[in-house]
């Protein structure tokens, strides 16, 4: 009995012990809450995560994590998807490990980790994710949150998920998109490869026209007066490099070394320049998705297909869709240089800098004429 009393009392004390903590602990939270500069700081942080300048409230941040260590568990899921929009997935992925573990409920930050988590090519663990997600029904997430979970299931999901997976069969009830899907899917495959074709033709007319249309300029410069040039029309290392005055011999290498450059092997859409009037349906990008990613062919395939079709969007100005097709190439081959490239080049016509900086940052070897579109982006 007198061993027994002694560890009933041992406990009592360890009970009356975590109390204590656990008082000064919300008293201090109580305190930090009522810090005006503490509160200034939190005001600045969410401010700039709505504006969605990542990197700035990225800084704000450490700010804060200085000024107190109580992080609520909404501050810190903003410091994930901050890193997740600069394309730090790493990063991303921890700040949503600190999320869950003072908000393991956290809906949003679960939905994040199963994106990265299929974009980094583990779409099982994503869908064990959103699985976990759907155990007590769809009554449990958002309008927006079922959205976001029938997304990841139209662009990664495959029946076969099904089988380990059954609460994924919940997202089938929800409402399809206005456009039937297969019928949507049935033409994607009909006409995915006369489309290619046809798209890749235009990016080398285009390509090849811009060179042209630059030493044409420079041959009639006297009889009409230059516009003043937009963002979109600045030419690239290559078209720079065209505008040597003609009056230098035909037959010096220096103006005519560059020229390789304007018809590169990989069909990597130039930096911005004027865009073509090619018509892109907008409407059935995930079904094309569906439709590539389904298909039985190699990935470098697969890849060409979606980045062709990433370059049709960008020529019609919808650098939206463009970033969808190219989001998804990055999900088959997170490293495929020329999809980088090119969402880089789509990052810097959206006028999101940072984003360009972070393709051009996973990038195996640097590349000057990428680095220079970037540089003129932020006009230095």
């Amino acid at each position: 009995m007198g061993k027994a009393s002694k560890r009933m009392k041992r406990r009592q004390a360890q009970k009356a012990a975590n109390r204590e903590i656990g008082r000064k602990e919300s008293m201090d939270r109580k305190l930090e809450e009522k810090d005006p500069e503490v509160q200034a700081i939190e005001e600045r942080l969410e401010g700039a995560y709505g504006e969605k300048k990542y990197s700035k409230a990225l800084e704000i941040l450490a700010e804060l994590v200085d000024k107190t260590k109580n992080l609520s568990p909404e501050h810190i899921f903003m410091g994930a998807k901050s890193y997740f929009e600069i394309g730090d997935y790493d990063r991303a992925a921890q700040w949503i490990t600190n999320t869950l573990t003072f908000a393991p409920a956290h809906v949003e930050a679960r939905l994040l980790l199963a994106r990265i988590c299929m974009m980094k090519n583990r779409a099982e663990d994503g869908m064990a994710i959103l699985n976990l997600l759907l155990a007590d029904g769809l009554a449990t997430l958002s309008e927006v949150q079922q959205e976001a979970a029938k997304k990841l299931w139209l662009r990664y999901g495959e029946k076969a998920f099904l089988t380990k997976f059954p609460n994924l069969s919940a997202l089938d009830t929800l409402p399809q998109p206005a456009k039937d899907v297969a019928e949507s899917v049935h033409q994607a495959e009909e006409n995915a490869k006369s489309d290619v074709k046809d798209l890749l033709r235009r990016l080398k007319e285009k390509v090849s026209g811009k060179a042209a249309g630059v030493q044409a300029e420079s041959q009639t410069k006297a009889n009409a007066a230059p516009e003043a040039p937009t963002r979109a029309e600045m030419p690239t290392p290559a078209a720079k490099s065209a505008e040597v005055p003609t009056e230098k011999p035909a037959a010096a290498p220096a103006p005519q070394a560059p020229a390789a450059k304007v018809a590169p092997a990989e069909p990597v859409v130039p930096a911005p320049a004027a865009k073509a009037a090619v018509q892109v349906d907008a409407s059935n990008t995930a079904d094309v998705i569906a439709s590539v990613r389904g298909k039985g062919i190699p990935r470098a395939e697969k890849l060409r297909i979606l980045n062709a079709f990433a370059g049709a969007a960008y020529l019609a100005d919808d650098c939206r869709t463009a970033e969808e097709y190219l989001s998804a190439a990055l999900t088959l081959d997170a490293e495929d240089e020329a999809t980088l490239k090119n969402a880089v080049y789509n990052a810097i016509a959206l006028g999101e800098i940072e984003k360009a900086e972070a393709f051009a940052a996973r990038m195996r070897f640097a590349d000057f004429a990428v680095l220079d579109e970037i540089r003129a982006a932020k006009g230095l």
